[in-house]
């Protein structure tokens, strides 16, 4: 089967970096407006950000966070503390291949105008 470029990383002994997780250029439709991950952040009573950080933590990635704001450090460093459930982490890695893959006749409606068309 296909291996993942994670896996391929993982493998070889070389850390993958998560860069612009939360910020989702070029895309219009950044991750951190998603409705989905807006849903997890709301019933985890955490942000969008933290939702998406930890998720990158969790796939084993280094995530790189750039913030222009002093107070939101410790908000992106209290993404540690979030604790995403299974099918949330699914979701969220289906969400992640979605944005890879789709094509433009099969984009979800909220996306209309997006990278995918």
């Amino acid at each position: 089967g296909k291996r993942s470029l994670l896996d391929v990383c993982r493998e070889g002994g070389v850390q993958f970096m998560a860069y612009s997780c939360v910020n989702g250029w070029p895309a219009v439709l950044s991750p951190a407006e998603d409705p989905h991950v807006r849903r997890i952040a709301a019933r985890l009573s955490c942000t969008p950000a933290q939702v998406l950080i930890r998720w990158a933590l969790r796939q084993g990635a280094g995530v790189l966070v750039r913030t222009r704001k002093p107070q939101r450090l410790p908000e992106n460093l209290a993404a540690y503390d979030v604790e995403l459930a299974d099918d949330d982490a699914q979701l969220l890695d289906g969400l992640a291949q979605l944005h890879h893959s789709t094509t433009a006749g099969l984009a979800p409606a909220f996306v209309a105008g997006d990278a995918y068309g």
